[in-house]
């Protein structure tokens, strides 16, 4: 296994990491997973990395050397670019709810947001 396929199993090891962790915290909180929002995101991000990643490396903006990646590619991109925009995925909308639900538990009138 190559250096940057162990450096992109990490990544998406800490990424689940915090998702875990941010959905025990909703949990606690008896609020519900942003399933939807999980979900749009990762459709979003790993498509749009995987369009321009390929526009990218087709007009030669830089180059992947073959020995540094699997070999499995989506057109163009090695699979392993394709971890940092999951990592983000599977952490940053459970995050986000929990910390709009930490920061907005009440205005300054003491109305409650939900």
């Amino acid at each position: 296994m190559s250096a940057y396929s162990m450096l992109a199993l990490g990544v998406i090891a800490v990424g689940s990491l915090l998702g875990i962790l941010g959905a025990i915290v909703l949990r606690a909180q008896r609020r519900p997973l942003p399933l939807r929002s999980l979900t749009l995101t990762a459709l979003i991000m790993l498509g749009l990395t995987i369009i321009f990643d390929n526009l990218m490396i087709a007009v030669d903006l830089y180059r992947y050397p073959a020995e540094n990646f699997s070999g499995i590619t989506i057109g163009l991109v090695p699979l392993e670019d394709l971890s940092y925009p999951l990592a983000v995925c599977l952490s940053l909308p459970v995050w986000f709810k929990v910390l709009l639900g930490l920061s907005c538990l009440s205005n300054r009138d003491g109305e409650k947001y939900e």
